[in-house]
């Protein structure tokens, strides 16, 4: 007896000539109409500026391998990665299946059969009723829980409805086949079995009724799924992969690089003479690939300091605005190499189908604006009324005319939204590069900003006369490197340790630790200049640089091991951004946490710890999030306490921002509650006594925080190196 081979027959009941050419020809009118779509998103990303991808494949395969297949950023969220998870890997494994099919159909390999055959069968009806779950678990959180972080557009609802729908009618078919036809692998069909057993009382013609028009309604869901595929949040499957493999060239903290502006006014006509991202056209190809990577799963806006304390700023909806933009003026566009109907249809599918289902209205001029007035996409009033008007024309500015001037004011360049973004995604760049346009060409600068970046450019610091920058070390004997001098460590000491007099007590305690381990340091004293990275952030890049060229001038002339800092800006900067711009790149740049640690680590440091005050730490954003420094701190406090801080509920990569980050310290925006105090709040809830950090300018918003939260005489607020000098 000839042991049969596990298989079933492919397209059981279907077989009829004309239901095979009709069900060959929608597909290739839903393929015609996806592939336009994909072709024009494309086009759009080519037409911006730049590379999309640089010239680093393992980088590329080693985040393909960590967050495509691994999930990894999608996994940091414990809920939405079970749910995205299961919906992933199903989809995977359902499209292997199918792919099987079509193999074994249309090019005659028997790949469909034998242990092949039962192990696929068997993982396509587990992991497509995973795939089930994972689409109630999202529609639970969307539209029963209603989770602040989604704004529940239609697009969701189709989608999960369009996948919902195939799976169940995927499971029908399976069932009324199993039923028909006695399958006797039907074990391996476990979900399928089931269906099977109410459909077993049918007599054949019906259940090869039911199949049959289950499979046809099977078959245009599939395929009205593919034709809209670009025009719904399904497009994510390419161009979030993409977008994660892209992104592994980028540098967490650092902003890109941009070249030297004076040569840039003197080389350029004025009429196409731009700085930065004024309009849609000026986007390089990776920040447009951006744009359509969002998967509006709200993860940045959640951790968004800006938006939790009300200010007029959702990292989510700068993407989702700037891509609606994006999108209309491209259906706009009839300079195409497509035929004219193909674009037309391409244009009617985003007007008319993914603009209103991500909540969008035209207003009677071309331009798109929100329903309702915004309601629908937060609960605070400043992002809904965020978007001005999207794709009215390709002149049109993204800040200002798109979007809110006061949404891009609002940031603080934390990190946090870029931190947990699962589509790789670089909100920071995006609002920089639309700052550096609106200051350096729009002239559009925030008041209270416009007296510091005053004082950078006449004097080099935005504090006070550069003769003063050394009275915060008179009476310690601290040896002033001149150009062309040499020692073994420079300690760059940073405008606010230099003159702000309560700044100036961290330096003069790392001072007393240098001393106590026998380094051979030196300062610049007045050859010191702002590093600028306040005057970045703000968007002043011809100011940067000339900061930057004087300040590398000094550098390059000094020989040294190693540049100490205790500000996690000058450190970003120095470490990051000077070698753009000629800094030698082999003097290490050292965080003075990382130094302390290391110190105590060789025995050089010889502490008298006590545990008379508790401690929690703040974590400087831009010393963790964007240099990933978490544990020297620690490692310094433990040994200097006896004991490890007490951490608070947002710490590490999750710590919420003090607010000074993005020249955010000289500015007040007067819009909903102060970061710092917040910040604060959480401190005292730890009750400790005694807040460290590493950043000066992480010490003064918690010091006024405290103060606004009357909690002064309760906590003071010390440097790591204040807290270990005092145990010396």
């Amino acid at each position: 007896m000839t042991e049969q081979i596990p298989s079933r027959e492919i397209l059981w009941n279907i077989t009829h000539p004309a239901n095979i050419i009709t069900m060959y020809l929608l597909m290739t009118i839903s393929l015609c109409i996806a592939a336009v779509g994909v072709i024009k998103r494309i086009k759009v990303w080519q037409g911006g500026n730049g590379k999309i991808f640089q010239d680093n494949p393992l980088a590329y395969i080693k985040a393909f391998l960590i967050y495509v297949l691994g999930q990894a950023k999608t996994l940091s969220a414990p809920i939405q990665g079970i749910m995205h998870s299961l919906i992933f890997i199903g989809f995977i494994v359902l499209l292997i299946a199918t792919t099987s099919v079509f193999i074994e159909h249309d090019l005659g390999i028997e790949i469909y059969r034998g242990n092949y055959y039962l192990v696929i069968t068997l993982l396509s009806d587990v992991l497509g009723f995973g795939l089930l779950v994972g689409l109630i678990i999202a529609a639970y959180r969307r539209y029963i829980s209603k989770q602040k972080m989604l704004h529940n557009p239609g697009s969701d609802l189709l989608v999960i409805a369009l996948l919902g729908l195939l799976i169940i009618q995927g499971f029908v078919l399976e069932g009324a086949r199993i039923a028909a036809t006695s399958d006797p692998w039907k074990l391996w069909s476990p979900v399928g079995y089931i269906m099977s057993v109410p459909l077993s009382g049918l007599s054949q013609k019906a259940l090869s009724s039911i199949h049959f028009y289950t499979w046809w309604f099977h078959t245009i869901t599939v395929f009205v799924s593919i034709a809209i595929f670009p025009y719904t949040k399904l497009f994510h499957i390419i161009s979030t992969p993409l977008n994660l493999m892209a992104n592994a060239s980028n540098v967490k903290g650092k902003l890109p690089p941009m070249a030297d502006i004076s040569t840039l006014i003197e080389e350029a006509e004025e009429e196409d003479f731009s700085l930065g991202y004024g309009k849609i056209t000026d986007y390089s190809s990776k920040n447009l690939l951006d744009l359509d990577a969002c998967t509006e799963c709200g993860r940045c806006q959640d951790a968004c300091p800006a938006y939790a304390t009300g200010k007029p700023l959702s990292p989510k909806w700068v993407i989702l605005d700037t891509k609606s933009h994006m999108r209309a003026i491209a259906a706009k566009n009839e300079e195409t190499s497509l035929p004219r109907f193909l674009n037309n249809i391409d244009s009617m599918l985003t007007r008319r189908l993914e603009l209103p289902l991500s909540g969008l209205t035209e207003d009677g001029n071309g331009a798109f604006v929100s329903k309702n007035g915004g309601k629908h996409r937060a609960d605070n009033e400043g992002v809904q009324k965020s978007l001005i008007s999207a794709g009215s024309n390709s002149e049109a500015l993204i800040c200002g005319e798109v979007i809110s001037r006061e949404s891009f004011e609002s940031c603080t360049t934390c990190g946090a939204c870029v931190e947990v973004c699962p589509a790789g995604i670089d909100h920071i760049d995006h609002i920089i590069q639309n700052r550096r346009y609106s200051v350096m060409i729009g002239g559009e600068v925030n008041r209270e900003a416009q007296s510091m970046l005053r004082a950078l450019e006449n004097r080099g610091n935005p504090y006070g006369p550069q003769e003063d920058r050394t009275k915060w070390c008179e009476g310690l004997d601290v040896p002033v490197i001149e150009e062309g001098g040499s020692c073994d460590v420079l300690y760059w000491v940073g405008c606010a340790t230099a003159f702000d007099p309560e700044k100036q007590k961290i330096g003069r305690a790392l001072v007393k630790i240098m001393r106590a381990s026998g380094i051979n340091f030196g300062i610049l004293g007045t050859k010191e200049r702002c590093t600028g990275d306040h005057a970045r952030r703000l968007g002043e890049e011809n100011l940067f640089q000339t900061l930057a060229k004087e300040n590398i001038a000094v550098l390059n002339s000094i020989k040294c091991s190693s540049i100490v800092t205790n500000c996690p800006h000058c450190y970003n900067t120095l470490l990051k951004e000077y070698p753009d711009y000629g800094l030698r790149k082999n003097i290490p740049v050292i965080h003075h946490s990382a130094l302390i640690e290391r110190l105590l680590s060789e025995g050089k440091l010889k502490l008298s710890p006590n545990s008379d005050n508790s401690v929690t730490f703040h974590d400087p954003c831009y010393l963790g999030r964007h240099n990933g420094i978490y544990d020297a701190p620690r490692a310094v406090i433990s040994a200097a306490t006896i004991s490890a801080p007490k951490e608070m509920p947002m710490s590490k990569s999750d710590a919420m921002c003090c607010g000074a980050g993005g020249g955010h310290f000289w500015m007040d925006l007067k819009i909903g509650e102060r970061i710092n105090t917040e910040r604060a709040k959480q401190a005292v809830g730890t009750g400790a006594s005694c807040i460290a950090t590493g950043c000066p300018f992480c010490k003064h918003m918690l010091q006024d925080g405290l103060k606004l939260l009357d909690a002064e005489e309760k906590m003071e607020v010390k440097d790591i190196a204040e807290i270990v000098a005092e145990r010396l």
